[in-house]
């Protein structure tokens, strides 16, 4: 018969005099006793045999990003360029109104600096006057402004247009312009005086400095950008030193800010052109694209993490303990547990490094207060450099679940958008057992938003109250007005469900633009991509999405300034309503 045992534990509880228990529970300074009880009860005398690191040596390998593809496979060389703008930057296109009225004043104010006479710039103004097109997408207000800025022959308010040809038809000023800083003497044709020749050929050289470095910045090749994804799609190579080369690929980037987690490693065997150029120069690191760095860690800090005394007060401002959480977040409750727990025991290691290349650590090791040295491997264990385990900012594979050990530095040093300037949403009508494309807004001619949905509702309400002065002259009885369909707005775009080739073939999953006359086309440049728009059925779910074009400022790592249109895809929101009827009587 076994031995009873009786199982006893130790309880530690405030006994208070009274009925208030506060004062127990305050843990007062004036109470040394209870302090050192609760020092002893959470472990805070318990010893470690462990030593805190206090040295740091650690040296990494780069391979810079050298070559760009597109989506239909053309090389670019990246430069130091942003891949944002090699993806997303739209094709050399004619310029905006705006933007040729936005070139002369700058070349008129580049001319007053410069103190070229007035006969001169009159001279140019009515040679390459700026005049507005009659098919401009502009409103009442932009169409005045713009007025104002054509050149006219008794005022000075005109503006050149710096891209136009001259009235002969021989060049435009931006060549002639060129020639001039070609060549150091102004062209001929421009019958500058020989007293300004050398103040002119400043002029020109400062306007083509400024119009090549600032203005946009335009692909010579297509974008990426994909019609039936809507989204861009292209591929980057990386070369180390020995000339191996790492393959990275963005299939569905939406067009926002690039990050680790936007391009994964192409192992599909697909074949990629290595073109033959001048491996690129990072600076602060030598030809063998090496770095090292040693030092001494600091401790990783944040708000809310625990104090490492029990007599420090901690941030009131982050409670752990205010969370919630259901039952089932698990990965909420544990990340809670590890700040709470373990959040004093990471150190910060600072080391720079330049952009524009993906790195990877070849030598990490730590040495401690007992002088131990220590080689860390990466968190799997391995120290092979295929990482198994899912780990933050590595990039993956595409085709399998291994995970890359780098970190990737995309080659940009900032990069800042503005509102959107056109806007096209995408959404179901379950009504009308269809989709749409609505254009909201396009970019005008003066370079604002062009509400196209409210130049609808104006012209309709002006042709509903000249229908109603004209039926007031004489007497009409009215009477119900038959229509087979209600009318669609002009900025709606019917998508819908693309036939199949022959009867025998299987349907596509794509939905096709339709335009229901010559009159009614996109005026944005979104739907206006391509002929033929065909969009893929699952890239407008049931909460729809929203693609806009935005204008995007880069820098480039030796601080060159980029300007480019860009576009962008977006969750919808939610399904929509064309207001599409049949056999209606109003």
């Amino acid at each position: 018969m076994p031995n009873p045992s009786i199982t006893t534990w130790t309880r530690l509880e405030p006994n208070p005099l009274s009925d208030n228990m506060t004062p127990s529970l305050e843990a007062c300074v004036y109470d040394p006793a209870w302090m050192i009880a609760r020092q002893w009860q959470i472990g805070e005398f318990h010893g470690e045999d462990a030593g805190t690191p206090i040295d740091v040596s650690i040296e990494v390998n780069a391979a810079p990003l050298v070559t760009f593809q597109t989506k239909n496979g053309n090389y670019i060389e990246i430069k130091g360029v942003p891949l944002e703008n090699l993806a997303g930057a739209e094709q050399k296109g004619e310029l905006l109104p705006f933007e040729v009225a936005e070139a002369g004043m700058e070349f008129l104010n580049i001319c007053y600096e410069n103190n070229i006479s007035n006969k001169v710039i009159e001279n140019i103004v009515n040679e390459f006057p700026l005049k507005r097109n009659e098919n401009d997408i502009i409103d009442s207000t932009g169409e005045y402004l713009l007025d104002l800025l054509e050149g006219c022959s008794d005022r000075m308010l005109g503006l050149p247009n710096v891209f136009s040809l001259d009235k002969s038809g021989y060049k435009t000023l931006e060549e002639m312009l060129r020639n001039t800083q070609r060549n150091k003497t102004p062209d001929s044709k421009l019958n500058i005086p020989s007293n300004e020749a050398d103040a002119f050929v400043k002029v020109a050289c400062e306007w083509i400095e400024w119009f090549d470095s600032f203005m946009y910045y335009s692909s010579d090749q297509e974008d990426s950008w994909d019609n039936e994804r809507m989204e861009y799609s292209f591929k980057a190579e990386a070369r180390d030193i020995k000339g191996t080369s790492i393959i990275f690929k963005a299939d569905e980037w939406n067009g926002s800010q690039l990050d680790w987690y936007s391009m994964d490693i192409d192992d599909s065997n697909t074949e990629y052109k290595k073109l033959q150029i001048n491996m690129p120069k990072l600076i602060g690191m030598d030809d063998s694209y090496k770095k090292s760095h040693q030092g001494l860690p600091t401790m990783l800090t944040y708000q809310g993490m625990p104090c490492s005394r029990w007599w420090e007060f901690e941030d009131a401002q982050v409670n752990f303990a205010q969370i919630d959480c259901e039952k089932n977040d698990i990965a909420r409750m544990l990340v809670v547990e590890f700040a709470c727990a373990y959040g004093n025991d990471w150190y910060l290691i600072p080391m720079e490094l330049p952009i524009g290349a993906i790195y990877t650590i070849k030598n990490f090791k730590v040495k401690n207060t007992f002088g131990e040295e220590q080689e860390i491997f990466p968190v799997s264990g391995s120290s092979s450099g295929d990482l198994n385990d899912w780990c933050l900012f590595n990039q993956s594979y595409s085709n399998n679940k291994k995970t890359y050990q780098g970190l990737l530095l995309y080659p940009r040093a900032n990069i800042d958008k503005s509102e959107a300037i056109e806007q096209v949403e995408f959404f179901r009508d379950e009504m009308a057992n269809m989709a749409w494309a609505v254009e909201k807004h396009v970019e005008s001619s003066d370079g604002r938003k062009f509400d196209r949905n409210r130049n609808y509702t104006s012209n309709k309400s002006k042709a509903v109250t000249d229908k109603d002065k004209h039926n007031s002259n004489s007497y009409t009885e009215k009477l119900l007005e038959y229509k087979l369909v209600s009318e669609i707005p002009q900025h709606f775009f019917p998508l819908v469900p693309k036939a199949p080739i022959t009867p025998a073939s299987k349907p596509e999953h794509i939905y096709q633009m339709l335009l229901m006359s010559s009159d009614l086309k996109p005026f944005g440049e979104i739907l206006n991509s391509s002929d033929d728009i065909n969009i893929s059925q699952e890239e407008i779910p049931a909460e729809g999405i929203e693609v806009t074009r935005n204008y995007m400022v880069t820098r480039c790592d030796d601080g060159k300034t980029l300007l480019c249109r860009i576009k962008q895809k977006k969750t919808g929101r939610g399904e929509g309503s064309s207001g599409l009827e049949y056999d209606k009587a109003e």
